[in-house]
């Protein structure tokens, strides 16, 4: 009998879960399992050799891109398995693919299959295990530790590590230098619900709704009590997207698809880091709108704050001229400062923002005849409860700009006479109620692109980026899918 070689030359460091034996807390299943052969990290479409000559048992396309030993067959995805001569049966496991069908006879010499990444499994490696005997037994008692047989390594010499993002974080999914991942929609999709919207409810200059709260007499720092909400559903849908996003990440694995590993890169790397400075100046401009009106210095005899007439009642304020002027001002140093060549590494176009500008001033113009309806009529409208309050301010949010609809609801709530709550200019508002209208409006304005600018821009900026994003009820499936679930919950813990 020849001796035993390995299938592929190890490359990459081993770890102990590596190894034959029991695994004290397995990648994938995250419990004890025994685990019944050696695994060889390697790049994907590495050619896979028999470890000795012998007959192809089975040869099985599996075909699964759905991590878990639960979800088909044993685990081993597209597997290869082999009878040695000397009697052993050998199961190569996770193979991207395999050119060899059963009955034939093979050598060390022959490629029988390339390494990928199906069935269970969380980065490209080779299962191999030995079994003793002719048998579909596959446990420990069964089976050989591979490395009593093949040639002796030296595994403490191979320090290299196999590095594979997870997931791509924002910026390395938009660049197209390194455009790997194919099946990423959801993660856009999830980036509008989480960052654009759902994450913004903390500080008034988290989104404009709560910002408008702030300059009717809100205490800036009232939002951190909708902290609970936030985390209820953060875990709830990066639960979801854990799922959607594993599934679809695996998809890419098994096609082959994978990021280029370079050594020594680091994942992060930040240019134009003055445009910080920047940003902070923006975050002032917009406390200070708030603030600003407050101080008797921006009022007129009457209490009013002071300003410019545009047109019949429309007025624009000393301190909204304060704000534009500082973020005007931000936005021209950042590109006169900063380098042409981050803006192009960035892929900065104007496209986006064109789009986005003319899309909201004509959802701005259309919307007003609404607006003026429910400001006049809202009272009358029979919403009562802080449930319904949520739900009403979130519905019309998904369509309307969010922070009009804020408006409009706090100046109802306020109009109620409630004696207990919180003090605005308004009104007195119920806590709960205006935590209603606060998340109703934040919330919600995420169930469409138009439900708040950010979204719409996420949606361009995708596109433009080869990013195919849902159509506008497209996206709006997404929503009822996973947000309203969501949300419904919220009502029912916070509301009722």
């Amino acid at each position: 009998m020849e001796q035993y070689k390995w299938p592929i030359e190890p490359k990459y460091k081993v770890c102990e879960h590596d190894k034959y034996g029991i695994r004290k807390n397995h990648y994938v299943l995250f419990k004890q399992r025994a685990h019944s052969g050696f695994d060889i990290t390697a790049d994907i479409g590495t050619e896979v050799h028999p470890i000795s000559k012998g007959k192809v048992l089975l040869a099985e396309f599996d075909g699964t891109t759905t991590e878990g030993y639960d979800a088909f067959n044993d685990g081993y995805g597209n597997k290869v398995e082999i009878l040695n001569e000397d009697g052993r049966r050998v199961v190569y496991g996770h193979l991207r693919n395999f050119f060899v069908k059963p009955g034939d006879i093979v050598d060390c010499n022959t490629v029988i299959g390339i390494t990928g990444c199906s069935g269970g499994s969380r980065v490209p490696h080779l299962h191999l295990e030995i079994r003793k005997e002719n048998t579909e037994e596959t446990g420990l008692d069964y089976t050989i530790d591979p490395l009593e047989l093949l040639p002796k390594r030296d595994f403490n010499k191979l320090t290299k590590e196999f590095t594979l993002e997870p997931y791509a974080s924002l910026w390395r999914i938009l660049a197209s230098d390194e455009p790997w991942r194919k099946n990423k929609r959801h993660i856009m999709v999830f980036f509008i619900f989480l960052v654009s919207n759902i994450g913004g409810c903390l500080t008034p200059i988290g989104d404009p709704p709560l910002l408008m709260g702030f300059s009717r007499g809100v205490s800036f720092f009232w939002s951190m009590r909708l902290f609970p909400v936030l985390v209820i559903n953060m875990i709830l849908l990066l639960s979801i997207f854990y799922h959607l996003d594993k599934k679809a990440y695996q998809k890419d694995i098994t096609k082959g698809l994978m990021p280029e590993v370079k050594e020594n890169e680091p994942l992060i790397r930040i240019k134009g880091a003055h445009n910080f400075l920047y940003i902070v100046m923006i975050v002032i401009a917009v406390i200070l709108s708030g603030v600003l009106p407050k101080l008797s210095a921006f009022q007129n005899a009457a209490g009013e704050v002071i300003g410019i007439p545009i047109f019949r009642e429309v007025t624009l304020t000393v301190p909204a001229i304060i704000e534009i002027a500082i973020i005007l001002l931000a936005a021209l140093l950042s590109f006169k400062t900063t380098p042409k060549e981050v803006r192009v590494q960035n892929h900065f176009t104007w496209g986006a923002i064109q789009e986005v500008a003319v899309l909201f001033i004509g959802i701005f113009i259309t919307m007003q005849p609404a607006l003026m309806v429910l400001k006049s009529a809202g009272s009358g409208l029979g919403i009562t409860e802080p449930f319904e309050m949520f739900w009403a301010t979130g519905a019309l949010s998904s369509f309307l700009d969010n922070t009009p609809t804020y408006l409009v609801f706090l100046t109802t709530a306020g109009a109620m006479h409630f004696t207990t709550g919180v003090a605005t200019t308004l009104g007195v508002v119920p806590v709960k109620m205006l935590m209603a209208i606060s998340c109703g409006a934040v919330f919600m304005g995420a169930n469409t692109y138009i439900g708040n600018a950010p979204n719409f821009m996420v949606k361009s900026l995708s596109d433009e980026n080869g990013i195919n994003m849902p159509s506008f009820f497209g996206y709006m499936w997404w929503s009822v899918r996973y947000l309203v679930p969501v949300f419904i919950i919220d009502m029912i813990i916070f509301f009722l």
